[in-house]
């Protein structure tokens, strides 16, 4: 009897080791910059953007990121429909390979976000905008842009930014809490 308790918690641990092995991304990167690591198949244009697209983040995110050694790993192991995901306690961001332009801004706002939680206010916005707005950018399969205010504020916040005046008709005042916002972002010192 004691020998089958035995195997059963070496099997039981064994079997959590394969499934905590099977969801850990694979660690075959390779480290182009201070901050950025690759696989070996990446371009070395999505580095380039990654790199750039750092450079232009307004500076209280951008300092955040450099100076509390924040990582972005650009990978092709992560699950099939998350294009990115941070990851706060390891300070890391991982970018699915060819959605560096789309959505490299929207996981650098979960940074800021943890951070500086959006205020009551946010919430109006959020409950009246946020489904128009993600469909309008995103399409009809854009449901987990709005699916939570976290997420509609990463995402708005990227629709805003690169879009800019083009949001104004179709979210006022997601457009004006987020043009604030940025005006607000680039004039702190750096």
């Amino acid at each position: 009897m004691k020998f089958w308790k035995i195997s059963y918690g070496v099997a039981f641990f064994l079997l959590l080791i394969g499934v905590v092995k099977h969801f850990l991304p694979d660690t075959s990167y390779n480290k182009v910059s201070d901050y950025i690591y690759a696989q070996d198949n990446i371009s070395d244009n999505e580095i380039n953007q990654v790199a750039t697209y750092i450079s232009y983040m307004p500076p209280v995110i951008r300092n955040k990121f450099t100076d509390e050694d924040w990582k972005v790993y650009i990978t092709n192991d992560i699950e099939s429909k998350v294009v990115g995901r941070t990851v706060i306690e390891d300070k890391i961001v991982y970018i699915k390979t060819g959605f560096v332009n789309q959505e490299l801004l929207h996981e650098f706002f979960h940074i800021y976000l943890y951070e500086h939680p959006f205020a009551d206010d946010f919430k109006n916005i959020y409950e009246e905008e946020a489904e128009q707005m993600m469909k309008a950018y995103y399409g009809d399969d854009s449901k987990y842009k709005y699916s939570d205010i976290t997420e509609f504020y990463c995402s708005a916040a990227n629709v805003v930014y690169w879009i800019k005046e083009d949001t104004s008709g179709v979210a006022p005042k997601s457009f004006a809490y987020f043009t604030d916002l940025f005006n607000k972002l680039y004039s702190e010192e750096q």
